[in-house]
């Protein structure tokens, strides 16, 4: 598999959690999609950190986003886009992927996952947030 994929498995992790604040969760959540997608250890390790990095970070990466969003409350985001746009956002405050990776690896999701908007606004949130 890849990182490409990897992320993206993160992503439908949580996306499923109803909260941000149980760490077992997401944990079991993994456990069972790394049976069935038959993910390899890197992938894994990847997915991961990246849960794990937006639970523990969640009210940090919130402050980051809710900074960049010109016209839009948090609250009232797309549940797609708001998981997406965490994502990226501990991407790129966390590790060291490069932004325009991570800026077009979260496009690429939004446009399978979000609404018709969705690229571009997570686009833009994004760029925002890096200047």
């Amino acid at each position: 598999m890849s990182r490409k994929n990897a992320r993206e498995k993160a992503y439908q992790i949580l996306f499923g959690l109803k909260s941000f604040d149980n760490d077992e969760q997401w944990q079991t959540s993994l456990s069972e999609m790394q049976k069935e997608w038959n993910l390899d250890d890197e992938d894994i390790s990847f997915a991961k950190d990246i849960c794990f990095g937006v639970v523990k970070n969640f009210e940090s990466l919130k402050q980051i986003l809710e900074k960049n969003l010109k016209g839009y409350s948090f609250e009232k985001l797309y549940r797609s886009d708001r998981t997406i746009l965490l994502i990226a956002l501990y991407e790129l405050n966390h590790t060291t992927t490069p932004q325009k990776v991570v800026i077009n690896e979260a496009v690429e999701i939004s446009k399978k996952y979000g609404i018709e908007k969705s690229p571009k606004f997570v686009n833009g949130v994004l760029s925002g947030a890096i200047k």
